[in-house]
């Protein structure tokens, strides 16, 4: 049983590049930079990663307080911040609980 073997040869030269090809690949290099940089500063999904730094916190339900508290977190206890308001955090809590913190009693972390 014989068999036959096609071999194809494919040339490819090299085209100059250009000072434009150079600029938009520079841009795009620099938008890659900046949008690992936003993300590592953010942490995954927007969030930023943080550390409550003070004792026995209380997470509230509002920025106040008199609020009516969520959870006690212990110092070392890691949450999410949501977003912010004024002096305080809005953070995801451990036990997918959610809950205002004061900031001065919690520290991001940067990874």
């Amino acid at each position: 049983m014989a068999r036959d073997f096609c071999h194809v040869r494919i040339d490819f030269q090299a085209a100059p590049i250009s000072q434009g090809d150079l600029s938009i690949c520079c841009l795009l290099v620099l938008v890659a930079a900046l949008y690992a940089i936003f993300t590592l500063e953010r942490g995954s999904k927007g969030q930023a990663l943080a550390v409550v730094t003070g004792k026995d916190v209380q997470a509230r339900l509002a920025t106040a307080d008199t609020a009516n508290s969520v959870l006690a977190l212990p110092a070392g206890s890691e949450i999410k911040v949501l977003s912010t308001r004024g002096d305080w955090i809005y953070a995801a809590l451990p036990n997918n609980l959610r809950g205002w913190i004061p900031a001065k009693n919690a520290e991001r972390v940067r990874l």
